[in-house]
């Protein structure tokens, strides 16, 4: 089995640089997406990869909470999907590996056929992807001016009863945690209804968080699980998200929580194969210490 590796990206390229490395296996291809918000030197990106090929691209602009999150997820989906991988992982610019790549693989081998995706179907969720769906909201490339306006415009939208979206797609609200590992079904499923998609998360908030939830709830007697989130549970619903992903985020923390060297017998103690968030600005010994586990040797170009 073959496996595709979705990384979006937009700075840290000593993290980069060495989670494409970490990855590096002849299993394994890497899609990178740079958001073009921004302008690169990638030369020496291109030339990390000693098994894997690397693809790296930068078209889309991408702003928090807006569209161009899910149009550059499916834009990656469509560059991998043509050669059918077992697994697509989708992970961010500040993700890392928590076991080496072949342990990795193996793993999602041995549950070919499941969906590492978190669904959440939680009734207190309904009334926040409501929120993010039903209404019209401005997206700027500034997550505070954003949320900041959105809180304006909310309850003004409420008063005058605007609604933007068909009821029916609250039949099968979910919501989760936008990494995921996919099944090469599930994302040409995707694809398949990528039209759909755009045309009902233009002007939503947040929706890379719930369009491949809802996706999944549409045809559910289609794929499978590897673990589901239950309605009601006294933990905190993001380490249930991780146990349904194998993708450890702590937002019980931060915003997300920024992994340090402190916090290194707390990520190999963890059943995840993934983590996030790292950034070298804060820390690199865990990045480097996390990259010698995995690989048995330091980082060189």
């Amino acid at each position: 089995m073959r496996h595709a590796y979705l990384i979006m990206a937009h700075d840290d390229f000593y993290l980069l640089k060495r989670l494409i490395k970490v990855i590096d296996n002849p299993d394994a291809d890497i899609y990178i997406h740079l958001d073009a918000n921004r302008k690169y030197n990638i030369d020496n990106l291109e030339n990390i990869s000693k098994y894997s090929h690397t693809y790296i691209t930068s078209r889309i602009k991408i702003n928090w909470g807006g569209q161009s999150i899910i149009a550059c997820e499916l834009f990656l989906m469509e560059q991998a999907a043509k050669k059918n991988y077992g697994f697509y992982h989708l992970l961010s610019g500040h993700d890392f590996l928590l076991r080496s790549v072949q342990e990795i693989q193996q793993f999602f081998e041995k549950n070919e056929g499941k969906e590492f995706l978190s669904v959440d179907v939680n009734p207190y969720n309904k009334k926040d992807i409501y929120n993010r769906l039903d209404q019209y909201h401005l997206i700027f490339n500034n997550r505070i001016i954003t949320n900041h306006i959105n809180e304006i415009l909310s309850p003004i939208q409420q008063f005058f009863h605007i609604h933007r979206m068909d009821s029916s797609l609250f039949d099968v609200f979910a919501k989760g945690m936008e990494w995921a590992s996919m099944t090469n079904n599930f994302v040409h499923r995707l694809l398949r209804d990528r039209g759909d998609i755009m045309q009902w998360t233009q002007h939503s908030l947040c929706a890379d968080e719930v369009y491949k939830q809802i996706e999944f709830k549409r045809y559910s007697n289609e794929f499978s699980l590897y673990r589901s989130i239950p309605k009601e549970a006294s933990r905190a619903r993001c380490f249930l998200e991780a146990e349904a992903t194998m993708h450890l985020v702590d937002w019980t923390r931060g915003n997300p929580y920024t992994f340090d060297i402190d916090d290194l017998p707390y990520l190999l103690s963890s059943e995840c194969m993934f983590a996030r968030k790292f950034d070298s600005r804060v820390d690199k010994k865990i990045i480097d210490s996390l990259f010698k586990l995995d690989t048995g040797s330091d980082f060189i170009m």
